[in-house]
């Protein structure tokens, strides 16, 4: 019985070293995305202001000044739909919580 006790303990401990990696890992990486974010909205900050610039000299006429300044627009969509993801290294960290506490009560 005592066999049979460590090697169900030993697999489930195997398991857990598997599963949980992956977890923990996206939730360290929530802060970079976080920080990668902002950085990129400031070159969109960047890019809105050299668009402008460029409108106001005449080097650009009203339609490319429209146009550059919705393709912006959409890459600021972009970046939000993708700062939405971010909140899902709160889950990954619940669900590594949930798999270190369930797995070994289904182990044995």
């Amino acid at each position: 019985m005592i066999v049979f006790a460590s090697l169900a303990l030993g697999l489930a401990l195997l398991a857990l070293l598997l599963l949980l990696p992956p977890l923990w890992r996206a939730r360290c990486q929530g802060g970079a995305a976080v920080a990668g974010r902002s950085v990129n909205l400031a070159i969109l900050r960047e890019q809105v202001a050299q668009v402008d610039a460029e409108f106001a000299s005449g080097a650009l006429d009203a339609d490319q000044h429209v146009s550059a300044r919705a393709d912006i627009a959409r890459r600021v969509l972009d970046e939000e739909t993708q700062a939405e993801a971010v909140p899902m290294a709160r889950g990954a960290r619940v669900a590594a919580f949930a798999v270190t506490l369930v797995l070994p009560v289904f182990a044995v």
